[in-house]
This record gives structure tokens, sequence and C-alpha cells, in this order.
């Protein structure tokens, strides 16, 4: 009797919302110890359940992530998170907490993503992820 091939494994997407494309920059910060460190990065995705990051640097399992997204006439849009995935060159972030102000701004992504992308791209809003926390 012959045994079937095993199925490939395939890794499953824990986001169950749709996820929108960007790939726009934004300023990553590490909190260390007492001292904040900065680097380039990029917003891959995002959605309300999580983003993806493209950066050199990625945060342990035990800290937080804050995405925030400030803006002069809205005010902040925020979301809190903790890292769920590792690559080489990233990290996925599920959040657990998105302020009114985020969920609207995620849900509007979707309708209009090409001129919010090139709204976050610009200097109209300041696009900073934040992760802090034990290291």
């Amino acid at each position: 009797m012959l045994t079937p091939a095993p199925k490939p494994i395939v890794p499953i997407d824990r986001r169950v919302r749709d996820r929108i494309v960007l790939d726009v920059p934004i300023t990553l910060q590490f909190g260390v110890d007492a001292a904040w460190l900065e680097t380039d990065a990029r917003l891959i995705d995002l959605s309300l359940d999580g983003m993806l990051i493209r950066c050199d640097r990625v945060p342990s399992l035990c800290q937080r992530v804050f995405l925030v997204v400030e803006h002069a006439f809205v005010g902040e849009c925020v979301a809190l998170g903790s890292p769920v995935r590792f690559a080489s060159g990233g990290f996925g972030v599920r959040f657990e907490h998105t302020n009114d102000l985020m969920q609207e701004l995620i849900r509007n992504l979707s309708k209009r993503r090409d001129e919010l992308r090139r709204y976050l791209s610009g200097t109209a809003s300041d696009l900073r992820v934040t992760i802090s926390g034990m290291q």
C-alpha cells in the first residue's frame, strides 16, 4: 500500500480583515532602557487587525508596539499591539486596541488608498511607530 505524499505546510494568515498595501516611509523608535533609538522603516501594509513593517531591527516578543498618525486637523490616530511574526526584513504586529480615529483612518484607506498613501508619504502628517517595554 502506498502512503500519500504529505500536504505542504501553508502558513496561516491570522488577519481577518483586508490588508491595505501602503509601502510608505515611517520613523521607527525603539525604547531601550532610558534611551530612544530611531531608524527609518517602511509600513508595508495595514488593516484593522495589524500591520507589517519592513526594517533592519525587530522588537522582542515582550515589547509593546504603538502606531501613531498625527494630523493637525483630525488629531492622533493610535493603535496598540504586540509583535507576532518575525522575518529577516521586518516584523508583523497584531493590534489589540485602536482608537476611533485610527479605525476611521483605516476604513478610509480601503476606499481612497492612493490619495491617502500620498498623504501619509508627504509632510502633512507625522507617521511613527514606537516600540517600548522590556528588551
